[in-house]
């Protein structure tokens, strides 16, 4: 399954859960993000008891956030809480 759109490639959840799987697979200590304001936000974000934004999220729900599918990807912690934890 490509993640691709109009003729133009992507890395989207699955593809990002894929290359995190593959990494932990290799023994590696994390992923990078480029630019995570990007992704989608599957809940709204409240301050001070008023929405400060909105959920961005398409109908797809936490399947389509790229920060989930990371988190989702990620084997368990066997030393407690690490900087996964913090997403």
């Amino acid at each position: 399954e490509a993640d691709e759109a109009g003729g133009y490639y992507y890395n989207g959840p699955l593809t990002i859960a894929r290359k995190v799987r593959l990494a932990a697979s290799h023994g590696l200590q994390g992923v990078m993000v480029w630019e995570a304001g990007q992704d989608c936000r599957e809940a709204p974000v409240w301050r001070h008891g008023k929405v400060a934004h909105v959920q961005t999220c398409p109908e797809q729900g936490p399947g389509a956030s790229l920060l989930s599918a990371i988190r989702g990807a990620l084997p368990p912690s066997s030393e407690g809480a690490g900087p996964h934890d913090e997403l």
